[in-house]
């Protein structure tokens, strides 16, 4: 593979803009950046030796003016049955971004990062202890596509879906995500369909109305993790700028939109979150709203007194949801023990 050091990855190019790299170059027919664009997303090439389809000068400019992957995998982890893979990446100014391949059943799905650390300080995450670093560009987001797509053809394999679940809060960064998310359903390239995607957010109210307006067809989850405004602004505290009565008529206008349902992702934490009268106030909170709420129970961390609580309690708190007509699911971690889970990516393996 080729590793950008200071050049300009191909990868943060959308189809217009390698269309219009290829009108500006003399005597080259438009039909070449179709045929560049196959290259880079449905044959996976790794370096512009393998575009022998292309004429040897034009082939020579565009080795002078991208490279291809703009960052460098530092170490790889699995975990024991091999259904999760974490690879850490190093960006060309050294900060660390992780990125997490996992298996289940007949799926592949890619949790992307979408920033080097998190602004965001919610009590229960690692990558919220991290502080931010910087926003990831287009480039660098597409290029963890690109890296596991790779991987997995040489495995025979194929990714299915992709979650913008890593590090980082994607609506904070959101014109490189959504153009992220343009090139990689883009059907001439890797072709993952919209549905195929989902983005997960705390609850950025003003870029929630432009994700419904952008990505109507990508699925959207919420971060609530809480029923009520002061205990999410102990846990999550932009809470505190974007309090719950807001963010819910927010997914109001937001179904209203698209007509899509929201997922809401609730981490139970023992004794704090997790009792049945948190659970029939997040069922009054919900109760109007076309959603589906995804329970997840807290995976360890450094530095924390947060615990997990009993699978008892979390099933009683599925059932209090299920009987009051909130749809609710046990979602089941995968990669804790390589700190691959929700919550855990912490820049380190």
């Amino acid at each position: 593979m080729n590793y950008a050091d200071k050049s300009r990855s191909i990868y943060g190019l959308d189809f217009d803009e390698l269309n219009n790299y290829i009108i500006n170059k003399q005597e080259i027919p438009e039909y070449r950046a179709r045929q560049i664009w196959g290259g880079l997303y449905h044959n996976l090439f790794t370096n512009w030796d393998e575009f022998t389809f292309l004429p040897k000068k034009l082939r020579s400019e565009l080795m002078l003016d991208f490279l291809f992957l703009p960052f460098k995998p530092q170490l790889t982890v699995t975990n024991i049955n091999k259904s999760t893979i974490k690879v850490l990446f190093y960006l060309n100014d050294k900060y660390p971004i992780e990125s997490v391949l996992m298996k289940s059943e007949r799926r592949w799905t890619l949790c992307l990062s979408t920033q080097s650390g998190c602004a965001m300080k919610c009590a229960f995450c690692a990558t919220g202890k991290m502080g931010l670093n910087r926003n990831l560009s287009t480039a660098e987001i597409v290029g963890q596509v690109i890296y596991f797509l790779q991987w997995l053809k040489t495995n025979n394999q194929t990714l299915t879906n992709i979650v913008f679940m890593g590090m980082g809060e994607p609506l904070n960064n959101y014109a490189a995500v959504n153009k992220a998310i343009n090139i990689i359903k883009n059907y001439l390239g890797t072709n993952i369909g919209a549905r195929r995607i989902s983005l997960s957010t705390i609850g950025i109210i003003p870029n929630i109305y432009q994700f419904s307006k952008d990505q109507p067809q990508v699925n959207l989850a919420i971060s609530l993790h809480a029923p009520e405004d002061k205990l999410r602004t102990q846990l999550v505290p932009i809470n505190k700028k974007f309090p719950l009565s807001d963010l819910i008529s927010a997914c109001h206008d937001y179904i209203n939109i698209t007509h899509r349902r929201i997922t809401f992702e609730y981490v139970l934490l023992a004794g704090i979150n997790d009792s049945l009268q948190q659970a029939r106030q997040l069922a009054r909170l919900l109760r109007n709203l076309i959603c589906h709420v995804n329970l997840i129970g807290f995976n360890p961390i450094d530095n924390t007194e947060f615990r997990t609580p009993s699978k008892e309690t979390i099933e009683s708190f599925a059932n209090q949801l299920s009987s009051l007509g909130v749809q609710a699911t046990i979602r089941r971690s995968m990669g804790i023990t390589i700190h691959a889970g929700c919550g855990q990516l912490a820049g380190k393996l």
